[in-house]
């Protein structure tokens, strides 16, 4: 049972929201469009390896996507838990093309592709170190203690796959994900003392109840002001800005496109970029309209969450990013 779907980080959708609101000749575009695309690479990953996730027989399982947890003033980030009623799986999936070496002496993966070399850090040990603070986490919780496997999962299957280890300890460690069903089948082999279902439950209730998204301020991290963002309503046919509203519409003046509630898109990237509450005033200086009325209704038209009365209502936007 999947208690917590895999899907698009807030981070991924805020940089997306930052590239359509940024000027493509602005200095920071291409490199946030390479963290993106960096990004969006680790998510098809996991979705590769999710497919293959599907294989494993039964349902008496639970499977917690993309957690992130606190433990000892620090963050730590699993891209799948499985908690089986006789042991925890941590799965860090690693979407890696060309020549892949791992080297455990110097805790690094040497990646050659095209001609070109990078170095990362040692996924089998950063794995391990969640392993770690997972278990000091559930003893901290009180939790069951369960034995806790962890396993660096490669979804290219055209990656060459080197290591300049000959511990087979450490190599066991790293799985083509076509090979993850057959390995999660024999650890349910080899563990075999259970928990209760009801703990089992307890344990994926408190990992959701303790998950916190990572939210991060793109704007500063980026060194971005807010006035270089364009403003208004994007086109999302040929991208220009602003779509003019005339007769309950938005039209494209530049390809004549229409809409009648592009004006959507244009608050979720507000609240991607800037704040999850949103005023009267601050919306019709974003889509660049300058009816009150006009704006009332349309963020009417969304039944958000709103305090306040008058000028000094703010309207929750939050459900929609």
């Amino acid at each position: 049972m999947i208690v917590k779907q895999r899907e698009k980080s807030i981070l991924i959708k805020k940089q997306e929201a930052l590239l359509r609101r940024l000027p493509k000749n602005h200095s920071k575009y291409s490199e946030i469009e390479g963290d993106l695309g960096k990004r969006l690479a680790g998510l098809n990953g996991e979705y590769s390896m999710d497919y293959y996730l599907n294989e494993v027989e039964g349902r008496d399982y639970y499977i917690v996507n993309d957690l992130r947890l606190y433990y000892q003033d620090q963050y730590f980030q699993i891209d799948s838990l499985i908690i089986f009623n006789s042991f925890l799986l941590i799965l860090e999936s690693k979407n890696i093309s060309g020549v892949v070496k791992f080297d455990p002496h110097f805790q690094q993966v040497i990646r050659i592709n095209n001609g070109r070399e990078e170095v990362f850090p040692d996924p089998v040990l950063q794995a391990k170190r969640h392993a770690r603070l997972l278990s000091l986490w559930m003893k901290d919780k009180k939790l069951p203690e369960l034995q806790i496997e962890y396993y660096i999962v490669i979804t290219n299957p055209r990656a060459v796959l080197q290591t300049l280890s000959s511990s087979e300890k450490y190599i066991d460690k790293i799985l083509r994900a076509s090979n993850l069903p057959d390995k999660i089948q024999s650890l349910r082999s080899h563990y075999t003392k259970k928990i209760q279902s009801p703990s089992l439950k307890r344990v994926s209730k408190e990992l959701l109840n303790a998950h916190v998204p990572l939210n991060t301020d793109l704007l500063s991290q980026y060194s971005i002001e807010k006035e270089e963002l364009k403003k208004g309503v994007i086109c999302p046919k040929c991208s220009a800005v602003p779509m003019h509203r005339t007769c309950r519409t938005w039209v494209c003046r530049s390809c004549q496109f229409k809409s009648l509630d592009e004006h959507v898109e244009a608050i979720k990237d507000y609240g991607l970029l800037f704040s999850t509450n949103l005023t009267n005033n601050k919306l019709r200086a974003f889509l660049e309209i300058q009816s009150p009325k006009l704006a009332y209704r349309l963020i009417k038209q969304l039944k958000v969450p709103q305090n306040g009365e008058n000028k000094g209502r703010i309207y929750d936007v939050s459900k929609l990013v």
